[in-house]
């Protein structure tokens, strides 16, 4: 893998998420990086999977998630996902084998009503 590559993804991605990553497919994943999607999204995708590491805030009555990685039950598909700051959208990092691309982008197109026009 070209080094130059790796880089620019763990400037997007923390190098133990690369790494959790890694450990788990047996090399490094393809990346698909998306736009934001709403709150919703995030709420229906974290409800249906694993969180397996994440940082929240809790402001006293809610639990806010900024950053995690979310595994896929039964896959070796993980998404990495970040708040944006001060609004509740998420934009997701999808990291898996190359040959999962199609089964990814089919469960990003059920989620098409959730895109944030930006």
């Amino acid at each position: 893998m070209d080094n130059k590559i790796e880089h620019k993804d763990k400037d997007k991605i923390p190098d133990f998420i690369i790494e959790l990553s890694k450990n788990k497919l047996g090399k490094y994943p393809s990346i698909i990086e998306t736009d934001y999607y709403t709150y919703k999204m995030f709420e229906d995708v974290k409800e249906k999977n694993n969180i397996i590491w994440s940082h929240k805030l809790y402001n006293g009555n809610d639990t806010i998630y900024n950053r995690g990685l979310l595994e896929f039950s039964d896959s070796e598909i993980m998404f990495y996902f970040e708040k944006r700051k001060d609004e509740y959208a998420y934009k997701f990092y999808c990291l898996s084998n190359e040959d999962s691309y199609d089964s990814i982008i089919f469960y990003l197109n059920k989620f098409k009503q959730y895109k944030l026009i930006t």
